[in-house]
């Protein structure tokens, strides 16, 4: 019997050239899903729009879906960024104002790109693993 996939990393880059690698990719999945939509997304098509090539991103992805799995990660670090800076700052103020500040951190972090934020919930319905 098969083990299901995971969707997770093969591994996690610790070096800066690493990170800048995945970032890379992860940015490239983004242009290609906005411009071409989740079908046309490919890893000869990422690797070409990253300027990576496909050993590099199979170094850090097993598959597009684990891309995806990152993609929503990344959404979620923002998402917690927000609520721990509005937590730091209004920590000594009224339960109102940390309340507005906390909307508007996250309203402001689901505006900035709503068309993609929408994509990968829909190709991530279970949220990162």
């Amino acid at each position: 019997m098969r083990n299901a996939p995971t969707h997770q990393p093969r591994r996690e880059p610790r070096q800066h050239r690493s990170r800048q690698t995945v970032d890379a990719v992860l940015d490239a999945v983004t242009i290609v899903l906005k411009r071409h939509g989740p079908d046309a997304v490919t890893t000869n098509r990422i690797t070409e729009t990253a300027g990576v090539s496909i050993g590099s991103l199979y170094q850090y992805f097993p598959d597009k879906q684990a891309i995806y799995s990152a993609l929503h990660e990344r959404h979620v670090d923002e998402v917690h960024q927000v609520i721990e800076r509005a937590l730091a700052e209004r920590a000594s103020g009224s339960l109102q104002d940390f309340a507005c500040a906390l909307v508007k951190g996250l309203a402001d972090v689901h505006a900035a790109d709503p068309e993609l934020h929408q994509l990968i919930t829909a190709l991530v319905p279970e949220g990162p693993a």
